[in-house]
């Protein structure tokens, strides 16, 4: 079981375990995308209101869908995610973007 689990939508999972560093989250995605075939999917991670520190994380294809790792900063700060496909269609929750409030010590 994950030490850390937040559903950020049926389809969007951040997690992570005691085995993963501390900062190490995996992120999890099994949506709109997925579900319209997309054999490659990238997540656009950023941090705040202005999305700062944004990058794209190429995503690798398992049972559960597509997943990443990515390193979270200490702090606190609401994480913003959206994923997009290899042919540049877009899941961004509908313009709310999948995000959540985070608190790292």
């Amino acid at each position: 079981m994950p030490d850390f689990y937040a559903c950020l939508s049926d389809n969007v999972i951040v997690s992570s375990t005691a085995s993963e560093a501390n900062d190490t989250f995996k992120i999890t995605y099994n949506g709109l995308l997925v579900r319209n075939g997309a054999t490659e999917v990238y997540a656009r991670v950023g941090f705040g209101d202005s999305w700062e520190h944004c990058r794209e994380y190429q995503m690798s294809r398992t049972s559960q869908g597509f997943e990443t790792l990515i390193k979270l900063p200490k702090g606190t700060y609401t994480l913003n995610i959206c994923f997009r496909d290899s042919a540049g269609n877009w899941d961004n929750n509908s313009g709310a973007y999948y995000s959540y409030d985070f608190q790292l010590t």
